[in-house]
């Protein structure tokens, strides 16, 4: 992730909020994005399954209540990345994304509904 997208406080940049909220790409594109700016939190993709044993990938965010991050997820809760595939929040800043593999490379306008 290029520094442009963290001032040198390590919060992240309106342009890196801007691009997320405006994503074009696929949803893997816009989970790895994610992810990268989660800097000071934790952003993590694995492998999954559904009760179907469905083959998925998670993204998992965890805040840790750092204002940085919660400025990030509060972005996403406007993008159809979030309608589409979040599948929990929790007490502590931890959000969980379930993506299908089979739209994982899908190409879309993830950001802003």
């Amino acid at each position: 992730m290029s520094r442009d997208y963290y001032t040198e406080d390590g919060y992240p940049t309106e342009e890196a909020l801007e691009r997320l909220c405006n994503f074009e790409g696929t949803a893997g594109g816009m989970a790895e994005y994610i992810a990268a700016l989660m800097k000071n939190g934790s952003g993590r993709i694995d492998h999954s399954s559904d009760a179907w044993n469905r083959p998925r990938k998670k993204l998992t965010l965890i805040t840790m209540g750092w204002s940085g991050c919660e400025s990030v997820i509060g972005a996403l809760h406007d993008t159809l990345f979030h309608f589409a595939f979040w599948e929990l929040s929790a007490r502590g800043g931890l959000f969980v994304y379930q993506i299908p593999d089979g739209l994982w490379g899908s190409e879309s306008k993830w950001g802003k509904v």
